[in-house]
């Protein structure tokens, strides 16, 4: 199964706004990833259609970086939207692992300084460290990448 980024990004959004945790976007982009890895890890199967990339300071899915890149280092305060001004989310009740996926990923992360996740993401034995810069991180490194799991306690 694979979904949106940005439906996924909104997902994380939902749960930001609920429970009043500023979230900018570089928090977003890292949750998106570890839990584009818990994923494939519990399933074995990709999360998202879109590749992130090996920029210089981490991992990024382009199509977000996008949508909020206004935002720079401040709390994002809406949900991406489509061409029409819609803003559409996962639905988790028809995927249950994902809901888990994102509920673990969420709760441990939530209330991390801003860079404590994005400095573990750059770990020497990251998915991240290993791709070029400006390049494509395979799926397979994602899926194996391990440097997050002991600060999330995941």
């Amino acid at each position: 199964m694979t979904v949106s980024a940005s439906h996924l990004a909104n997902s994380f959004l939902r749960r930001a706004f609920a429970d009043d945790v500023p979230t900018t976007p570089m928090t977003l982009q890292r949750l998106l990833y570890v839990s584009a890895s818990e994923y494939g890890k519990r399933t074995g199967d990709e999360l998202l259609g879109e590749a992130f990339l090996a920029w210089l300071y981490g991992p990024v899915q382009r199509g977000v970086y996008d949508q909020f890149r206004g935002y720079r280092s401040q709390p994002i305060r809406t949900y991406a939207k489509d061409a029409r001004g819609t803003a559409f989310a996962v639905h988790e009740r028809s995927h249950p692992v994902l809901r888990t996926v994102l509920t673990d990923v969420w709760s441990a992360a939530k209330m991390l300084p801003d860079g404590m996740l994005a400095c573990a993401l750059r770990a020497p034995d990251s998915a991240w460290s290993t791709t070029p810069q400006g390049t494509r991180i395979p799926a397979a490194a994602v899926h194996g990448d391990l440097s997050y799991r002991q600060l999330l306690n995941l």
